[in-house]
């Protein structure tokens, strides 16, 4: 059976759980009326045997009827081999700042984690102390980028926040720096098992690279609905690209390690 297939039936069955838990009367039949299906095509889905020729297309028409979640529905649209549609927003140009600290990213992003850490937890995680992560938690939160919900909890928006595609800027030059040096220390440290890192030398035309840097977003977003569509998040992770012509760029040439 194709994956997205499999990944349609689990998607669909735990929505109509999730559904019936808020609601015990919620019967199949509404369910199918939900999701604009009969209710013999909505039994045959819940029984995981879809006998009629269920196409990709129909079945994303129906996971977004039934009301799954963001994340879920980008996962499947991977998974059909679909680019993935994130909510996006640009960084105030006021904001790149927090480009410039290496821990503002993974401390922002740990409120995905689906057991949020204590400050105290984050810093032992991340090597800091505690009064710094607070400082940042703080200091997002100022800025918008975490929220409170109505029991003063703080959360983070589903929004994937990214630089301008315009001039280059110091502080998103110095950000590069960091994930650059970031991924060193994750080659040092880290054991084969937990990371990935890959290389590919190759020629091509100048012309080609606006199109090799949109099948590059078109990556970034694939992973991250992937990892967001986890039903347990219990790991911070990084993702680096880069992409350049291969020229003297001046200094002493790249050394052997080994």
């Amino acid at each position: 059976m194709n994956a997205w297939r499999n990944l349609f039936y689990d998607l669909m069955g735990r929505r109509f759980q999730e559904l019936q838990q808020g609601d015990p009367g919620f019967s199949m039949r509404k369910y199918a009326k939900v999701a604009c299906v009969s209710p013999a095509a909505m039994l045959q889905i819940l029984r995981r045997n879809v006998i009629w020729n269920l196409a990709p297309e129909k079945a994303i028409e129906i996971v977004r009827s039934a009301g799954l979640k963001e994340e879920e529905i980008n996962y499947f649209l991977t998974t059909v081999g679909k680019v993935p549609e994130l909510r996006r927003q640009e960084i105030k140009e006021g904001d790149y700042d927090i480009l410039t600290d290496w821990c503002y990213l993974p401390i922002l992003h740990s409120f995905d984690l689906s057991e949020r850490p204590t400050p105290e937890q984050l810093a032992a995680k991340l090597g800091l102390s505690a009064e710094k992560v607070l400082q940042v938690i703080q200091d997002l939160s100022a800025r918008g980028y975490l929220r409170a919900d109505e029991t003063g909890r703080l959360y983070r928006e589903r929004i994937h926040w990214h630089t301008s595609d315009g001039p280059p800027v110091k502080a998103i030059r110095a950000h590069h720096d960091l994930s650059l040096n970031l991924s060193q220390k994750a080659l040092d440290v880290l054991p084969s098992e937990q990371r990935n890192f890959q290389s590919l030398t190759f020629v091509g035309n100048r012309e080609q690279i606006s199109e090799i840097r949109e099948e590059m977003q078109k990556f970034i977003k694939r992973v991250t609905a992937i990892a967001e569509g986890a039903s347990q998040k219990d790991e911070l992770y990084k993702l680096s690209l880069q992409f350049f012509p291969i020229q003297d760029f001046g200094g002493q040439p790249p050394q052997k390690t080994i």
